[in-house]
């Protein structure tokens, strides 16, 4: 009956998963611990953004996006060891900032708002996009609904989502009565985008928004969420371009050229005083 019961692997037979590290990580801290980055495959034309979470029961969420071709910048800088849980998020001053519904709401329960919305911008969304017409606008990270609501008024059914109920309840006060202006609160960062329908706008915009959340699974979804033809509007700061202190509310450069190599139709950008405002076509 020889080889019927064999003997278990030493240390040094054993063979391990390479991603037993993370997984052992999330499981004995108890927390989601992120890996994401670009990498380029075997045969393959495109580069792909990828993301795994590695839960604290042991399982893997996986995300895997095809890019346009280019050069392969990571969307970081990240800690050395190219991990960043979600349950913790880190300071600014670690170079990642991420939002929790909580922390927003304390933002805008303390009465604090976001960079009012200039003439300036408004001029530039009127020419960019023409008429609205009724087509399907989302503002995601809406806050207070200034943004929402001058898409609104150049004929765009509006939606506008935000981590926070307060900046909801605020916005839906401020701007009650606008038939085709609504405002929804939503967990953007944590799988809150899926619930919204595929292909149901026409226009996506993220204003001074994107430095918050996770960018890979956020521009990901947000394409899914694009009809044919659809537009994202990316409006930031350029962290280079900014002051000590104020660095972890843009985006970097490698970020943008990130954002760019998505597999999209037409790029275009545009300075704004400050900003860069990216138009991105599906």
């Amino acid at each position: 009956m020889a080889g019927r019961h064999r003997r278990p692997p030493t240390a040094d037979q054993a063979v391990l998963p390479e991603d037993v590290d993370l997984r052992l990580r999330a499981i004995t801290q108890g927390r989601t611990v992120t890996d994401e980055g670009v990498v380029a495959l075997p045969g393959a034309k495109h580069p792909y953004a990828y993301r795994h979470l590695y839960r604290p029961d042991g399982g893997v969420d996986r995300l895997l996006e095809r890019l346009a071709p280019g050069p392969l910048h990571p969307p970081g800088p990240y800690p050395a060891d190219q991990t960043r849980s979600s349950a913790a998020p880190p300071s600014p001053t670690e170079g990642i900032a991420v939002s929790t519904a909580d922390r927003w709401n304390d933002h805008y329960a303390q009465g604090k708002g976001f960079r009012p919305v200039s003439e300036q911008e408004v001029t530039l969304l009127a020419g960019h996009l023409g008429p609205g017409a009724g087509r399907r606008a989302l503002d995601l990270g809406c806050g207070t609904g200034e943004y929402a609501a001058a898409l609104h008024g150049l004929g765009f059914t509006t939606t506008g989502a935000d981590f926070s109920k307060v900046a909801v309840t605020t916005a839906q006060d401020r701007h009650q009565g606008r038939d085709g202006l609504d405002f929804q609160p939503l967990d953007i960062d944590r799988g809150g985008l899926t619930l919204l329908p595929a292909a149901g706008y026409d226009l996506i915009t993220c204003r001074l928004f994107l430095p918050f959340v996770d960018l890979v699974p956020t521009i990901a979804c947000a394409r899914h969420l694009l009809a044919p033809g659809g537009r994202l509007l990316v409006t930031t700061p350029v962290t280079e371009r900014q002051t000590p202190g104020y660095r972890s509310s843009g985006l970097r450069t490698r970020d943008l050229d990130l954002l760019r190599s998505f597999d999209w139709a037409a790029v275009a950008q545009y300075p704004l005083d400050d900003l860069l405002c990216l138009a991105l076509t599906r």
